[in-house]
């Protein structure tokens, strides 16, 4: 089983570092650095999720797919597209459908931005405004039911990442009388 961690624009690929370490699954884990995904290309999430499909297609073996954010929205896209392949799911911060004024709002921000500020996540200014602007009409609400595998949806809890990774069989906790870490291909809830 090989173990795949994509971060979110914000990250680099190096955010992964402390959960591979306290997952002990170093030895059979793959960090993606999404600005590495899209160098020479367009900045727009169609190249960016074909980079990343073409990454997972040549592995021949089962995945576990771990993604922050953005890193999320394409581990879930793929989840979708390739349910055999995809072993389980940790998505941290996922989003199925993009809340578009919000995406509209963060790249006006954006553009009010230093470039500085960018160049920080391995990113041009205006390619990061570009592939926002791409994202805004995803919506997989009608595909999630092809999703089979396991998916966990953690409060940024390293125990249960952790927990999860090592057994890919996570502790039950309860908030509310619901079971919170646990979600067996309802990647559309939330745990909180």
């Amino acid at each position: 089983m090989k173990y795949l961690y994509l971060h979110g624009l914000g990250q680099k690929p190096d955010s992964w570092n402390r959960v591979i370490k306290e997952t002990k699954v170093s030895e059979s884990s793959v960090k993606f650095s999404l600005a590495e995904m899209l160098e020479g290309k367009s900045a727009t999430y169609k190249e960016l999720y074909w980079a990343f499909s073409s990454e997972c297609d040549k592995v021949n073996d089962e995945i576990v797919l771990c993604g922050l954010s953005l890193g999320a929205v394409l581990a879930l896209n793929y989840a979708i597209d390739h349910p055999d392949k995809v072993k389980s799911l940790v998505l941290i911060a996922a989003q199925y459908k993009m809340p578009q004024k919000l995406l509209k709002v963060q790249n006006m921000l954006f553009h009010l931005m230093p470039n500085s500020a960018f160049s920080k996540m391995g990113f041009k200014k205006a390619d990061v405004i570009s592939l926002c602007g791409t994202m805004a009409e995803l919506d997989f609400s009608d595909s999630l039911h092809k999703v089979s595998c396991p998916v966990l949806r953690p409060l940024l809890y390293i125990f249960i990442i952790t927990a999860y990774l090592k057994s890919i069989s996570p502790p039950v906790l309860r908030c509310g009388g619901t079971p919170a870490g646990r979600w067996h291909g309802q990647a559309g809830r939330s745990t909180a």
